[in-house]
């Protein structure tokens, strides 16, 4: 199971690939999932986006690595910053609503938290004669995960190939 724990300057982050049953238990499906154990910013550095910059962090980990989902657990004994704001909040209700704000779905009955992650432009079938033999006059088609483009002249499919494969 691949794992990464970062703590830097205050900072700290513990998440690990798991599997699809782990994610099942959670109700929830997934092929590559990631389970997030544990977000942490010391009380300096809070309500500045450090949080936030984490999350992201492990979401595009998450995408470059080919995960689906990121999931986990509140627990009951979690701390969150409030500003100068009064509130009558619990600190787990403020995390919930902090998650919720950076797109994360919530379990009402619980404190179980969860994101899809989608993958982008990630390429799954360029078709035509074969871009390395052909004719500049033609089909070609490229399908990604969220577009399905045909072309009529190889050099514009070839551009747009090398765009999305990066």
């Amino acid at each position: 199971m691949k794992s990464l724990e970062i703590e830097h300057k205050g900072f700290s982050v513990k998440f690990y690939f798991t599997t699809s049953e782990h994610a099942k238990e959670y109700g929830l499906k997934s092929k590559n999932p990631i389970f997030l154990k544990e977000i942490f910013v010391e009380k300096e550095k809070r309500n500045q986006g450090n949080g936030k910059e984490l999350l992201t962090i492990i979401e595009n980990y998450g995408n470059e690595n080919g995960a689906d989902l990121i999931f986990g657990n509140i627990p009951n004994d979690s701390q969150f910053s409030k500003d100068e704001r009064f509130t009558t909040f619990s600190d787990i209700e403020m995390i919930k609503n902090w998650l919720h704000k950076n797109g994360y779905s919530l379990c009402p009955d619980n404190n179980d938290f969860h994101k899809v992650i989608t993958q982008k432009d990630k390429l799954k079938y360029y078709g035509g004669i074969g871009f390395n033999i052909s004719y500049e006059i033609g089909n070609f088609e490229i399908i990604t995960e969220y577009e399905n483009i045909k072309f009529s002249k190889l050099s514009l499919a070839k551009e747009h190939y090398l765009k999305i494969k990066g």
